[in-house]
């Protein structure tokens, strides 16, 4: 397991704030996430894949996304995970199980100066009723596009 952790943490540093690193990592062993960093995808950010003939858990995440963007929605697909694991298929991918899920998971990476103090806000606001994708709250999306890359 040992390998796994170091291999991840390696792969994973130039996607995630440092600092939450290793609560992600963490994460992805606990449940034997297969990870797939992709190429951009116009229509998705990330995706959740639950156990299926004979695959673990899989979850795959766009490249491109700035390290605060890239955390959210790796949180929101590990929610979708740990959702699964509750429920199997008896809930609504979006519902107030996975709401709730997404909300624990998140909580655990405020109040630790991982996020800058205006991202931090927004997450917040956006916690108290946390919808399928940050992208359709206006606010929060605009908070995380601040720190994307400038375009070349």
């Amino acid at each position: 397991m040992i390998d796994r952790e170091k291999k991840l943490t390696v792969g994973l540093q130039k996607y995630l704030p440092k600092e939450a690193l290793p609560t992600i990592v963490e994460w992805l062993v606990k449940y034997k996430v297969s990870l797939k960093i992709t190429k951009k995808r116009v229509t998705k950010l990330g995706d959740y894949r639950p156990p299926y003939k004979g695959y673990g858990h899989r979850i795959s995440i766009n490249h491109d996304l700035n390290p605060y963007s890239f955390l959210d929605v790796m949180v929101h697909e590990l929610a979708h995970l740990v959702t699964h694991e509750q429920y199997q298929r008896r809930v609504k991918p979006h519902g107030s199980e996975w709401k709730l899920n997404y909300q624990d998971l998140m909580q655990v990476f405020l109040g630790r100066e991982i996020f800058p103090n205006d991202l931090e806000k927004a997450i917040e606001a956006y916690l108290q009723n946390p919808s399928a994708s940050s992208c359709t709250d206006d606010y929060l999306y605009k908070a995380f596009k601040k720190y994307d890359a400038p375009s070349s």
